[in-house]
């Protein structure tokens, strides 16, 4: 692929800067550290700074000229996103079968379209609809009037359950499970009462799903996973969540019923957020902590229950001195009764 065609694609540029792009192939993308002639590299961690001066690689994402290096630079604001773009254009994702298998059951009130592809053991029940370009790998369930839009994938052991809709574009991998019944019991004196689940899972466009996600199905309101959002391995949205756009979870984190998110929330692993509540725009969460009360601002947050990054670091520093001044406190409690005694 040319260099010329790698820059106009991710909008940066050369530097130092030329009239006309030199007339390179890149042959392929690799860590800065790793990189070899003919290969693009990129550099934003701080850790890895010291390496751009001995990378062997033709060319380099920046965010900033550097005289520390004498191979081409391409510079761009957000060089991780570059990055990005450029390996969508050395890597394509492909799937080895096409059409739709002999194997794979299709209610005869189902409605998939022929440029749809069925592996082996897909299951198309009653209603459901498939559209063009999308692709459903073996022990794939659809439910019953469930969808699937265009040009999205979903791969070994997805369910989808009834009445629940997947946007276009999207991938969904192995083992997540859409429309579930949401976690909705009323304790009684009999026992714990279930709350018939019977609102939709909506999964808006271009939303990625990795492995062991499960969004569960509304009990009156549905639950929605906005356009852009990128869940990490089991990632759990509960029962009526409307999590905004653009978002990401990392792993294992959490979602309690009914709250509300606005776009562009990213939270760390192992983070949480409980019931009914409601998160801004803009929203950064920390690995492992929980939030128990509305974010009304946006910003960075961290700890249990979650408090803004600023003042959560000056807490944590002062945690460490505790046990110094547990031990000053005594020393002046038995002063103190060394004086009263006297």
């Amino acid at each position: 692929m040319k260099l010329a065609q790698i820059i106009e694609k991710t909008g940066g540029e050369l530097h130092p800067p030329c009239e006309k792009i030199p007339d390179i192939t890149i042959t392929g993308i690799a860590p800065v550290d790793k990189a070899s002639p003919g290969e693009l590299t990129f550099q934003t961690n701080p850790r890895y700074a010291g390496k751009v001066a001995s990378t062997k690689a033709t060319a380099i994402f920046l965010g900033k000229p550097t005289d520390q290096t004498t191979v081409l630079q391409i510079i761009h604001p957000n060089p991780y996103a570059a990055m990005a773009m450029t390996a969508q254009m050395f890597f394509t994702r492909t799937h080895t079968f096409q059409g739709q298998s002999d194997l794979a059951f299709i209610h005869p009130e189902a409605q998939v379209d022929p440029e749809a592809t069925l592996y082996p053991f897909a299951y198309i029940d009653k209603g459901a609809r498939v559209g063009s370009g999308s692709v459903l790998y073996p022990h794939t369930y659809l439910g019953e009037n469930s969808s699937v839009g265009k040009n999205t994938v979903l791969y070994p052991g997805v369910s989808v359950m009834y009445d629940c809709e997947i946007g276009n574009s999207c991938l969904i991998h192995s083992g997540c499970v859409i429309g579930a019944d949401g976690f909705g019991f009323a304790p009684d004196k009999s026992g714990n009462v279930k709350i018939p689940q019977v609102a939709k899972a909506i999964i808006e466009d271009d939303v990625e799903l990795q492995a062991g996600c499960t969004i569960d199905r509304g009990a009156l309101e549905d639950t929605i996973v906005g356009s852009g959002t990128k869940l990490d391995d089991q990632v759990l949205i509960a029962h009526g969540v409307q999590l905004g756009k653009n978002c990401l979870i990392a792993g294992q984190g959490a979602i309690a019923g009914s709250t509300k998110i606005g776009d562009r929330f990213i939270m760390a692993g192992c983070g949480a957020i409980g019931p009914s509540l409601t998160v801004a725009s803009d929203v950064l969460v920390g690995p492992k902590a929980g939030i128990n009360a509305p974010i009304e601002k946006s910003g960075e947050y961290h700890g249990f229950p979650a408090i803004p990054a600023r003042q959560w670091r000056k807490e944590t520093v002062s945690q460490k001195r505790l046990p110094d001044l547990i031990k000053q406190v005594q020393s002046l409690q038995k002063r103190i009764e060394e004086l009263e005694n006297r």
